[in-house]
């Protein structure tokens, strides 16, 4: 009888390392396919960004090529600059207000008033909804500036 206690208690303890083992081997998996995910070309994410632009900001057909060419011009530098500053906080943020402040301007060319001021909305509405979601967490990345 009491062998079989020893034995029931055995097994029910085996059962809990093998869950917890699994469920923490399944939340690292699922860690490294969101960071694979986030490794996009320009390409990717230029695409990505134009089809919202092109709902939110209802672009037409002659500017779509237009903002296409500012935006991968912008992603493409973006990649550049990483690998030129990544070990240097502050200059890869100075790159990042520099590019974005030329992709601003170009987009300012290309866009009429009322499409570049739903622009400058829809990035402080991104911009804000980043801020709600991490004031709890790490620092934000300014990743909404790259609308």
């Amino acid at each position: 009888m009491k062998t079989k206690m020893k034995f029931f208690r055995l097994l029910i303890l085996i059962g809990i390392f093998i869950l917890s083992t699994t469920s923490t081997i399944m939340a690292q998996n699922n860690k490294t396919d969101l960071s694979n995910n986030s490794k996009k070309t320009p390409e990717e994410r230029t695409a990505i960004i134009i089809n919202k632009m092109t709902a939110k900001l209802t672009l037409n057909a002659n500017q779509v090529p237009k903002v296409h060419d500012i935006i991968l011009e912008r992603e493409k530098q973006k990649d550049l600059d990483f690998a030129s500053f990544k070990n240097d906080k502050e200059k890869l943020k100075q790159a990042r207000i520099a590019r974005n402040k030329k992709a601003d301007d170009a987009l300012k060319i290309v866009l009429d008033k009322d499409q570049y001021q739903a622009l400058i909305n829809w990035r402080k509405e991104a911009k804000q909804k980043k801020n709600n979601k991490t004031s709890v967490g790490p620092a934000p990345d300014n990743s909404a500036d790259d609308i």
